[in-house]
């Protein structure tokens, strides 16, 4: 594709893909851990976050698990309960996880760069270990 679309390719402003690293981490973070990786302005990140177009829920914090709390799972339920699936019962299995989870974004705000590794370590750790308790189920 990068090919075939050489010298044709536009980019999207930030706003469409916005995710959890905007809600966990202001805009200096962000450039901070995506180093050296070019990384948006401070405009386009204040511009994503005040009006996101596309929210991807990433990570483990997904609203269709029993016990997040999303900033923006509301809106995915608005338009959740306009399709045949809004009688659908959220993935059970995750208020523990999301209990520590939240305790750990409390003790971690201080410490963002802490957080984000502590969190690149552990993610991974933890649905090793949830794969292995589903196989056994």
């Amino acid at each position: 594709m990068n090919c075939a679309f050489a010298g044709r390719i536009k980019f999207l402003p930030p706003c469409y893909n916005y995710g959890s690293v905007q809600i966990y981490y202001n805009w200096k973070t962000q450039k901070k851990i995506s180093s050296p990786t070019p990384f948006m302005t401070e405009e386009e990140y204040k511009s994503a976050v005040a009006q996101p177009a596309i929210v991807h829920f990433l990570g483990e914090e997904r609203p269709w698990r029993a016990g997040n709390k999303h900033p923006y799972t509301p809106v995915y339920q608005l338009y959740l309960n306009m399709t045949p699936w809004k009688d659908h019962p959220q993935d059970e299995g995750w208020r523990m996880y999301f209990r520590a989870f939240y305790l750990f974004n409390a003790v971690t705000k201080p410490f963002p760069v802490l957080r984000y590794h502590i969190i690149d370590a552990l993610i991974p750790a933890f649905m090793r270990h949830r794969a292995k308790a589903l196989k056994k189920k």
